[in-house]
């Protein structure tokens, strides 16, 4: 039963993007929810950002994914787990 949480939070990260009030941003989410419906309403309500996932085995993909969000911008999508596993490298950066 979704109550349209990650729809609101997707708009308004669009639009703080869109006026240049932030240049990137940490979703944090459980792992069930990181593709459907955070990944795909980001696209959706956040078009044009970019936006990376910070999940998955490959921790070459794992750090491709982070530093494209903090050289470019964008928003860093990732799990509880992966929060809690690589806090160093996720939260080591005074940019979130």
């Amino acid at each position: 039963m979704g109550l349209g949480k990650s729809v609101q939070i997707s708009s308004f990260l669009g639009a703080l993007f869109r006026q240049k009030q932030i240049e990137r941003c940490l979703v944090i989410a459980p792992t069930s929810l990181i593709e459907e419906p955070w990944e795909k309403e980001l696209n959706k309500w956040a078009s044009g950002v970019n936006i990376k996932k910070f999940h998955g085995t490959s921790v070459v993909q794992r750090e491709k994914a982070l530093n494209s969000v903090i050289n470019r911008g964008g928003v860093a999508l990732t799990t509880y787990g992966k929060a809690h596993d690589e806090d160093e490298d996720l939260l080591g950066f005074n940019c979130w």
